[in-house]
């Protein structure tokens, strides 16, 4: 109950503050933090981009 009540005293929408956070954060400083994330990153700029 607190918890909900917390939620709307700060306007929190579901998924908006977790989409968010890189940007708060910044994606260089999680791929410092996060070995796993980076790898991961790294494999998704070497796909080949879609023409659309």
């Amino acid at each position: 109950m607190v918890k909900k009540r917390l939620l709307q005293a700060v306007n929190y929408k579901k998924g908006a503050v977790a989409a968010d956070w890189p940007g708060w954060i910044g994606l260089d400083k999680i791929r410092q933090k996060c070995s796993h994330f980076s790898e991961w990153i790294e494999k998704l700029e070497m796909l080949p981009e879609l023409e659309v």
